[in-house]
Protein backbone atom coordinates (compact mmCIF):
# COMPACT_ATOMS: atom_id res chain seq x y z
CA UNK A 1 0.00 0.00 0.00
CA UNK A 2 3.02 2.29 0.62
CA UNK A 3 4.80 1.65 -2.27
CA UNK A 4 1.60 2.24 -4.49
CA UNK A 5 1.01 5.79 -2.58
CA UNK A 6 4.86 6.23 -3.17
CA UNK A 7 4.50 5.57 -6.69
CA UNK A 8 1.63 7.66 -7.07
CA UNK A 9 3.16 11.00 -5.08
CA UNK A 10 6.31 10.44 -7.63
CA UNK A 11 4.11 10.17 -10.65
CA UNK A 12 2.11 13.34 -9.81
CA UNK A 13 5.20 15.31 -8.98
CA UNK A 14 6.77 14.14 -12.16
CA UNK A 15 3.18 15.11 -14.39
CA UNK A 16 2.76 18.41 -12.59
CA UNK A 17 7.00 19.47 -13.28
CA UNK A 18 6.43 18.84 -17.03
CA UNK A 19 3.17 20.81 -16.61
CA UNK A 20 4.88 23.55 -14.82
CA UNK A 21 7.93 23.08 -17.66
CA UNK A 22 5.68 23.43 -20.63
CA UNK A 23 3.59 26.28 -19.12
CA UNK A 24 7.21 28.14 -19.09
CA UNK A 25 7.94 27.53 -22.76
CA UNK A 26 5.02 29.29 -23.71
CA UNK A 27 5.72 32.91 -24.88
CA UNK A 28 3.72 35.79 -23.12
CA UNK A 29 0.79 36.74 -25.01
CA UNK A 30 -0.21 39.88 -26.93
CA UNK A 31 -1.38 41.30 -23.25
CA UNK A 32 2.07 40.74 -21.74
CA UNK A 33 4.27 42.56 -24.36
CA UNK A 34 3.73 45.92 -22.37
CA UNK A 35 5.49 44.21 -19.36
CA UNK A 36 8.32 43.59 -21.42
CA UNK A 37 8.82 46.80 -22.56
CA UNK A 38 9.05 48.09 -19.37
CA UNK A 39 11.67 45.17 -18.11
CA UNK A 40 13.49 46.34 -21.64
CA UNK A 41 13.63 49.94 -20.06
CA UNK A 42 13.64 51.63 -23.39
CA UNK A 43 14.90 55.22 -23.43
CA UNK A 44 16.81 57.91 -24.74
CA UNK A 45 19.87 58.82 -23.85
CA UNK A 46 22.11 61.30 -24.77
CA UNK A 47 24.82 60.84 -27.63
CA UNK A 48 27.79 61.99 -26.88
CA UNK A 49 30.25 59.38 -28.97
CA UNK A 50 33.12 60.49 -31.26
CA UNK A 51 31.71 58.62 -34.70
CA UNK A 52 35.81 58.78 -35.90
CA UNK A 53 36.70 56.78 -32.65
CA UNK A 54 33.50 54.56 -32.27
CA UNK A 55 34.52 52.53 -28.49
CA UNK A 56 32.37 49.46 -30.02
CA UNK A 57 31.94 47.47 -33.03
CA UNK A 58 28.30 47.37 -33.73
CA UNK A 59 26.67 44.23 -34.41
CA UNK A 60 24.05 45.00 -36.77
CA UNK A 61 23.53 48.66 -38.86
CA UNK A 62 20.90 50.19 -41.19
CA UNK A 63 20.00 53.62 -43.81
CA UNK A 64 16.57 55.17 -44.48
CA UNK A 65 16.16 55.89 -48.17
CA UNK A 66 16.66 59.67 -47.03
CA UNK A 67 19.79 59.44 -45.42
CA UNK A 68 19.49 58.70 -41.67
CA UNK A 69 21.44 55.54 -40.87
CA UNK A 70 21.69 53.78 -37.46
CA UNK A 71 24.49 51.45 -35.88
CA UNK A 72 23.04 48.56 -32.67
CA UNK A 73 25.81 48.16 -30.55
CA UNK A 74 26.07 46.21 -26.86
CA UNK A 75 27.61 49.11 -24.34
CA UNK A 76 28.63 46.90 -20.93
CA UNK A 77 25.20 45.47 -19.68
CA UNK A 78 23.23 48.10 -22.16
CA UNK A 79 22.05 47.65 -25.40
CA UNK A 80 22.21 50.86 -27.58
CA UNK A 81 21.03 52.04 -30.70
CA UNK A 82 22.83 55.55 -32.18
CA UNK A 83 21.16 57.51 -34.92
CA UNK A 84 22.49 59.87 -37.52
CA UNK A 85 20.42 62.42 -39.46
CA UNK A 86 21.41 63.66 -42.76
CA UNK A 87 23.43 66.88 -41.32
CA UNK A 88 24.95 64.94 -38.92
CA UNK A 89 23.13 65.43 -35.84
CA UNK A 90 22.67 62.31 -33.72
CA UNK A 91 19.88 60.44 -31.37
CA UNK A 92 20.64 57.62 -29.10
CA UNK A 93 18.07 55.01 -27.49
CA UNK A 94 18.94 52.57 -24.93
CA UNK A 95 17.09 49.46 -23.10
CA UNK A 96 18.52 45.94 -21.61
CA UNK A 97 18.27 43.13 -22.63
CA UNK A 98 19.86 39.58 -21.87
CA UNK A 99 20.14 37.76 -25.49
CA UNK A 100 21.42 38.62 -28.21
CA UNK A 101 19.41 40.95 -30.29
CA UNK A 102 19.61 43.27 -33.64
CA UNK A 103 18.10 46.33 -35.37
CA UNK A 104 16.66 47.18 -38.73
CA UNK A 105 15.20 50.11 -40.45
CA UNK A 106 11.64 50.46 -42.21
CA UNK A 107 10.79 53.25 -43.36
CA UNK A 108 10.23 55.68 -40.62
CA UNK A 109 10.28 52.70 -37.78
CA UNK A 110 13.40 51.06 -35.89
CA UNK A 111 12.72 46.78 -35.86
CA UNK A 112 14.55 45.64 -32.99
CA UNK A 113 14.39 41.94 -32.75
CA UNK A 114 15.41 40.07 -29.40
CA UNK A 115 16.21 36.53 -30.09
CA UNK A 116 15.77 35.36 -26.54
CA UNK A 117 11.84 36.29 -26.50
CA UNK A 118 11.38 35.19 -30.40
CA UNK A 119 9.50 38.91 -30.72
CA UNK A 120 10.94 41.99 -32.10
CA UNK A 121 9.48 45.68 -31.37
CA UNK A 122 8.65 48.78 -33.51
CA UNK A 123 10.11 52.29 -32.32
CA UNK A 124 9.51 55.78 -34.21
CA UNK A 125 12.71 56.27 -35.95
CA UNK A 126 12.98 60.16 -34.88
CA UNK A 127 10.95 60.09 -31.77
CA UNK A 128 11.67 56.81 -30.42
CA UNK A 129 7.91 56.21 -29.03
CA UNK A 130 7.51 52.80 -28.93
CA UNK A 131 4.49 51.50 -31.21
CA UNK A 132 4.30 47.91 -31.19
CA UNK A 133 5.55 44.31 -30.85
CA UNK A 134 5.24 41.63 -33.22
CA UNK A 135 6.20 37.98 -32.62
CA UNK A 136 8.86 36.28 -35.15
CA UNK A 137 7.49 34.10 -37.60
CA UNK A 138 9.05 30.33 -37.00
CA UNK A 139 10.48 30.37 -40.46
CA UNK A 140 12.44 33.30 -39.04
CA UNK A 141 14.61 31.14 -37.49
CA UNK A 142 18.29 32.47 -38.77
CA UNK A 143 17.04 36.05 -39.72
CA UNK A 144 18.68 37.35 -36.32
CA UNK A 145 21.73 35.77 -37.46
CA UNK A 146 21.57 36.61 -41.27
CA UNK A 147 20.98 40.10 -40.00
CA UNK A 148 24.05 40.70 -37.66
CA UNK A 149 26.00 39.36 -40.86
CA UNK A 150 25.13 41.10 -43.47
CA UNK A 151 27.69 44.01 -44.78
CA UNK A 152 25.71 46.28 -47.12
CA UNK A 153 22.36 47.86 -46.89
CA UNK A 154 21.15 49.79 -49.62
CA UNK A 155 18.14 52.24 -49.43
CA UNK A 156 17.09 54.32 -52.22
CA UNK A 157 20.28 56.05 -53.51
CA UNK A 158 22.25 55.65 -50.02
CA UNK A 159 24.27 52.18 -49.62
CA UNK A 160 26.45 51.90 -45.88
CA UNK A 161 28.86 48.90 -46.54
CA UNK A 162 30.96 47.55 -43.65
CA UNK A 163 34.67 47.10 -43.96
CA UNK A 164 35.98 44.42 -41.31
CA UNK A 165 39.48 43.33 -40.88
CA UNK A 166 41.47 41.59 -37.85
CA UNK A 167 42.38 45.15 -36.80
CA UNK A 168 39.70 47.26 -38.35
CA UNK A 169 36.40 47.70 -38.56
CA UNK A 170 34.55 50.84 -40.08
CA UNK A 171 31.46 51.55 -42.36
CA UNK A 172 31.16 53.51 -45.39
CA UNK A 173 27.80 55.65 -46.21
CA UNK A 174 28.04 56.05 -50.63
CA UNK A 175 32.06 55.56 -50.41
CA UNK A 176 32.84 58.36 -47.67
CA UNK A 177 34.15 56.43 -43.68
CA UNK A 178 31.43 57.30 -41.53
CA UNK A 179 32.44 55.24 -38.47
CA UNK A 180 35.43 54.08 -37.74
CA UNK A 181 35.85 52.03 -34.25
CA UNK A 182 38.79 52.56 -31.90
CA UNK A 183 41.52 50.14 -31.57
CA UNK A 184 40.32 49.45 -27.85
CA UNK A 185 37.23 48.71 -29.67
CA UNK A 186 38.52 46.15 -31.50
CA UNK A 187 41.04 44.84 -28.97
CA UNK A 188 38.09 44.09 -26.75
CA UNK A 189 36.04 42.22 -29.43
CA UNK A 190 38.90 39.87 -30.70
CA UNK A 191 40.25 39.60 -26.93
CA UNK A 192 38.11 36.61 -26.29
CA UNK A 193 39.53 35.10 -29.52
CA UNK A 194 42.97 35.51 -28.13
CA UNK A 195 42.55 34.09 -24.70
CA UNK A 196 42.89 30.72 -25.76
CA UNK A 197 46.16 31.30 -27.83
CA UNK A 198 47.20 33.36 -25.12
CA UNK A 199 46.42 30.31 -22.56
CA UNK A 200 48.45 27.94 -25.13
CA UNK A 201 51.51 29.83 -25.38
CA UNK A 202 51.99 30.09 -21.71
CA UNK A 203 51.19 26.14 -21.19
CA UNK A 204 54.06 26.27 -23.64
CA UNK A 205 56.66 28.38 -22.44
CA UNK A 206 56.03 27.08 -18.72
CA UNK A 207 57.42 23.91 -20.20
CA UNK A 208 59.75 25.11 -22.00
CA UNK A 209 61.45 27.18 -18.95
CA UNK A 210 60.70 23.89 -16.68
CA UNK A 211 62.18 21.49 -19.51
CA UNK A 212 65.32 19.89 -17.84
CA UNK A 213 63.12 19.72 -14.23
CA UNK A 214 61.10 17.73 -16.05
CA UNK A 215 63.40 15.47 -18.03
CA UNK A 216 65.01 15.24 -14.67
CA UNK A 217 61.08 13.99 -13.03
CA UNK A 218 60.89 11.73 -15.96
CA UNK A 219 64.37 10.09 -15.49
CA UNK A 220 63.71 10.12 -11.24
CA UNK A 221 60.43 8.20 -12.12
CA UNK A 222 62.39 5.31 -14.77
CA UNK A 223 65.01 4.88 -12.10
CA UNK A 224 62.45 3.79 -9.54
CA UNK A 225 60.51 1.62 -11.79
Amino acid sequence: MKKRCLQAIVTLTGALSLFLFLCAMVPPSVEDLPSLLEQLNWRSKKAEIDLMHFPYVPNSFAVTSDGYWAVAYQENIHSCILLVAPDGSTKQYAFETGGSWAMDIDGQKFMIYLSRSDIYFVANLLTGQWQEFCRLPTEYGDFLWKLKQRRTVQQGTYRITAHEEWNSYHLELNGKTILQVSPLGIFLVRLPYAVPFLMLFLLCFAIYKNRKLLINQAKNRNSWT
